[in-house]
């Protein structure tokens, strides 16, 4: 369970193209996996609208000593496609496509599998196809994720539903550095600053999980708001970085390198409130 649970942490971003398949679009730069899946949808899109859902999404671990039940590896890779679901909803109307792009959401496309009594793991380009059509989609997108906690590759395949040609394929190889991992106490009505030292700008994933105690606030902070933080209690937050009152917080955000702080706020609120909060804080980045 604490192994599918940090695997569902993984984000997935894109750093290298690869396409193997004639015909298929090849990309020279380095765009985000949703703008390389964007592209290959709007090109599609010349014959018309196209509708396009996320099939599955497979998760194969390699060399990883933890044991991760049937059940647990089935939660993750749903989780896995709810997440590019809701990311490339967010590209396509960041890209102005909506109206000629569509991807049904997760939720819709459950629906429709549950009431047509559908199959839909262990999915292969020659099976998926006919799935995708009996859902009413246009394209389809079938993914797989080979690696562990700290490096994985991801890849994507877009595939039309009515021939079954694959239009394009995108690969993301990522690693990551941890920056913590340890459990602290937060009193009760009290704060815990974490310090945070980053050499080098990334994108830095955050997980605070209470274990034990109350609901805490969570804020991110450089070094200098933090000292005034505790001088007048007044910071600049910054940017979607605060959580009120949560037993468990995911956050991701770009940071240049620097000096931060991770201020744990404990809101222990009624006689039945414990006296201090066992909370555990892991922290990672993924580099430029």
């Amino acid at each position: 369970m604490i192994f599918a649970k940090a695997i569902l942490r993984i984000a997935i971003m894109v750093s290298a193209v690869i396409v193997v398949f004639p015909g298929a679009i090849v990309f020279a730069a380095n765009p985000s996996l949703e703008d390389q899946v964007v592209k290959i949808l709007t090109v599609e899109s010349s014959r018309g609208p196209v509708k396009a859902g996320v099939l599955e999404i497979r998760y194969f671990v390699v060399d990883n000593g933890a044991q991760i039940t049937k059940e647990e590896l089935q939660s993750f890779e749903d989780g896995l496609a709810e997440q590019l679901n809701a990311s490339l909803i967010r590209e396509i109307d960041k890209s102005g496509k909506r109206g000629i792009l569509s991807i049904i959401e997760r939720d819709r496309l459950d629906v429709i599998f549950k009431e047509k009594m559908l199959q839909v793991t262990g999915l292969t380009e020659v099976t998926a196809p006919a799935i995708g059509g009996l859902a009413g989609l246009d394209v389809i997108l079938l993914g797989t994720v080979r690696g562990n906690h700290d490096n994985s590759t991801t890849t994507i395949k877009v595939i039309r539903v009515k021939d079954g040609e694959i239009l394009g394929m995108a690969e993301h190889s990522k690693s990551r550095k941890k920056l913590i991992d340890n459990v602290t106490d937060v009193h009760a009505h009290s704060t815990n600053g974490l310090p945070l030292h980053l050499a080098e700008g990334g994108t830095v994933t955050f997980i605070v999980t209470v274990e034990q105690g109350n609901p805490i606030n969570i804020s991110l902070m450089t070094s200098a708001d933090y000292d005034k933080f505790n001088r007048d209690k007044k910071h600049k937050q910054l940017a979607d970085f605060e959580a009120k009152k949560t037993k468990r917080y995911r956050r991701s955000a770009y940071l240049v390198e620097g000096e931060y702080v991770l201020v744990l706020g404990d809101k222990a609120l009624g006689v039945a409130s414990h006296q201090k909060s066992d909370v555990r804080v892991t922290a990672y980045v993924e580099p430029d």
